[in-house]
């Protein structure tokens, strides 16, 4: 009786595994969650600390392609603004941040993203 029991249990899970497969929730799933802000925003975060400025800038948009009203998408403009200064792009630079002001008029960080315009508009002069 066992052994039957074991042979019908992994029957079921098979076809279960099988069904799920072959109907490609697995799939579904992991594009799913690649279509988040999380997702892009993270992926950018990842991207700039490791000096890709451009590819970080893509995950950045994506990101507030998806949601620009995420509590983190002011961070993810200052990120960008981040990206645009260390590729010597100031005018860039400062209209993300600006954006950022704009858009998020209450975010916690607004004095040292005023901060940061100011360096990168002192730096444009060089």
């Amino acid at each position: 009786m066992r052994v039957s029991t074991l042979v019908v249990v992994l029957a079921v899970l098979g076809g279960i595994g099988y069904f799920i497969w072959k109907g490609g929730y697995v799939g579904k799933m992991q594009a799913d969650t690649q279509n988040t802000f999380s997702y892009h925003y993270n992926k950018g975060q990842t991207l700039y600390q490791g000096s890709q400025y451009d590819e970080a800038i893509k995950e950045f948009e994506a990101a507030l392609a998806i949601n620009a009203k995420d509590p983190e998408a002011p961070n993810a403009l200052v990120r960008m603004g981040d990206c645009y200064k260390e590729k010597k792009q100031p005018e860039k630079a400062i209209e993300c941040y600006e954006r950022c002001i704009k858009e998020h008029p209450d975010f916690k960080l607004r004095g040292q993203v005023e901060q940061s315009i100011e360096k990168v508009k002192a730096l444009k002069h060089f």
